[in-house]
């Protein structure tokens, strides 16, 4: 049988692959069917050896080899990364549009001038209108 800590790279491999993110702790336990403590271990030994990288946070897992593109992505954006404390900070001129597209302007309601319906039917059945 497959070691645990490789059972746990696995399934994380296997998750990024299918949802683009991290999986929870939580995520990692029911599909293993065992406890958090023994999935902490798993990741933490994982972390050591240099096959997951871990951030703070509820899903903080990602791959070493999907970093260096993110971080080239986010240089080519403008932003500042500071490898030593693993933080970015978005560029000086303000966040950049990732879509490149203006938003739609404000909706604005567009409702019939009111009109009193029981004047007019009085009107019609006096004659007046």
């Amino acid at each position: 049988m497959a070691s645990f800590k490789l059972l746990v790279l696995k399934f994380v491999r296997q998750y990024i692959a299918d949802w683009a993110g991290s999986p929870s702790l939580g995520e990692i336990e029911y599909a293993l069917g065992t406890n958090r403590t023994r999935v902490r271990r798993a990741i933490k030994r994982l972390e050591a050896d240099g096959q997951l990288v871990r951030v703070p946070g509820p899903r903080g897992l990602s791959l070493p080899e999907e970093e260096p593109l993110a971080v080239r992505q986010l240089r080519a954006r403008g932003w500042i990364i500071n490898p030593g404390d693993r933080t970015a900070t978005p560029p000086a001129s303000g966040p950049q549009s990732v879509t490149k597209e203006p938003l739609l302007p404000p909706a604005e309601l567009d409702y019939p001038a009111r009109r009193d319906r029981r004047r007019e039917q009085q009107n019609d059945i006096r004659g007046k209108g």
